[in-house]
């Protein structure tokens, strides 16, 4: 079940006031051709199809994209810059189509960095890893061939 568009404003998180996103900030989901980024994602997607289940999620008024995972593409990532927002871009993708298990990401350090969702992906920075995220062989890195 599709969740409904709605924005969660600053104290909102998950409907704890121990969390609360920074003031004066909004977040809200739109439409995926609303991102920025629609037409960056399009053109390097294998299967631009799964851009139906996706959406653009408005971080200090900017729109960008969070790409669903289908066809080729077995993960996605949403960065944040900050813990609390983390919990409530989550909370924005839980339960929508293309979103499987979004969950928070942790640097080796131990900081919340962004919001993941689908299979874990690969720690290799190369077309292995382009490839997980579906994009096409036309815009990825050589493979490194060593291990």
């Amino acid at each position: 079940m599709k969740k409904p568009a709605r924005p969660l404003a600053a104290g909102s998180v998950m409907g704890m006031t121990s969390l609360a996103l920074p003031p004066g900030l909004t977040i809200s989901v739109h439409p995926p051709e609303a991102a920025y980024d629609f037409d960056y994602h399009r053109d390097r997607l294998a299967d631009p199809s799964v851009l139906r289940f996706s959406v653009a999620i408005s971080l200090f008024r900017a729109p960008l994209l969070a790409v669903a995972v289908g066809g080729p593409r077995r993960g996605g990532y949403f960065p944040t810059p900050d813990p609390n927002v983390d919990l409530a871009v989550r909370e924005a993708l839980d339960g929508r189509a293309g979103f499987p298990e979004p969950r928070l990401c942790w640097t080796a350090g131990g900081t919340c960095s962004g919001v993941a969702w689908g299979e874990a992906p690969c720690c290799r920075a190369d077309a292995r890893s382009g490839r997980f995220y579906g994009y096409t062989d036309s815009v990825l890195p050589e493979v490194d061939p060593s291990p």
